[in-house]
């Protein structure tokens, strides 16, 4: 599975309800407002393309997580672990 993280800046109630609905509640965590992780097996063109390449869902970026580091809640550190061993 791959890890990717979400950011969005103007309409994150927006994005946030469209990866939901695209890719599945449990597949997607919030980490802050406008800020995502998302797990999947698609490759970064295709989750690009499932949000929105025309910027209909708002802006984002969209970034594959190869490594990570740094001081979030026990739940985000649990979420990765979950996603990282499937």
């Amino acid at each position: 599975m791959a890890i990717y993280a979400v950011i969005g800046s103007d309409d994150p109630e927006k994005l946030g309800e469209h990866l939901i609905n695209k890719f599945g509640s449990s597949e997607v965590l919030s980490i802050s407002n406008g800020q995502w992780l998302l797990s999947t097996q698609q490759t970064t063109n295709e989750v690009f393309a499932h949000i929105g390449e025309d910027g209909e869902n708002g802006d984002f970026l969209l970034f594959p997580v190869k490594h990570y580091a740094g001081f979030q809640e026990a739940s985000v550190w649990e979420w990765l672990e979950s996603k990282e061993s499937k």
